[in-house]
């Protein structure tokens, strides 16, 4: 007679966990794997709605008091290890509010991007134009300085950051393109002319 394999129950956090997962672009299959679940299992998270919505009024309705004590607590404990770098008086609610009063902005387009590295008014005008202007040829073969480069990638990774889901992989990327980019501009630099 054929054994049949216990499902494990999938707990609510987990669930949330897979769904993220899924969301952000991993396959199913993947995801299965790796909170060690048979396939199939995943087959009720198709009920996403209603576990999104529970994620959310545990969020508003105060579920999560005891992690707020064990973040209290932690927090004691790491401040305790560095007395002169946290003052007796801050509390982790201190950190976890210090952005609340921020404005928030629009995310920037492609174009906005661009506008702000070439920092010219001229292209901040044109990325407000619906028509799509080709550069000239001297833009297509100007060099940029080390600065500029700097600046540039300085953006994309804001840009990166503020992405919901893959922007933090899209980060690790750039770091190590930045590091291709500024490895080579310091070989070019010290080469003879």
């Amino acid at each position: 007679m054929a054994s049949i394999k216990k499902r494990k129950n999938l707990d609510f956090a987990t669930k949330l966990k897979a769904i993220q997962c899924v969301e952000a672009g991993k396959k199913c299959s993947m995801v299965a794997d790796d909170i060690g679940i048979p396939r199939s299992t995943l087959s009720p998270l198709k009920n996403k709605a209603h576990i999104k919505a529970k994620a959310a009024e545990q969020r508003t309705s105060g579920a999560c008091h005891g992690d707020d004590k064990r973040i209290d607590d932690a927090f004691r404990e790491v401040a305790s290890l560095f007395p002169a770098a946290i003052p007796p008086e801050v509390s982790a609610d201190d950190f976890v509010e210090a952005d609340c009063n921020i404005r928030a902005v629009v995310s920037l387009a492609n174009k906005d991007i661009v506008a702000a590295v070439a920092g010219t008014q001229d292209a901040q005008a044109d990325s407000s134009s619906d028509e799509e202007d080709r550069p000239d040829e001297a833009a297509a073969t100007r060099t940029f300085s080390a600065t500029e480069v700097a600046a540039a990638f300085s953006l994309i990774c804001r840009c990166c950051g503020d992405m919901e889901g893959t922007g933090l992989s899209h980060r690790d990327s750039l770091d190590k393109i930045e590091a291709s980019v500024f490895n080579f501009i310091s070989k070019t630099r010290s080469r003879p002319r």
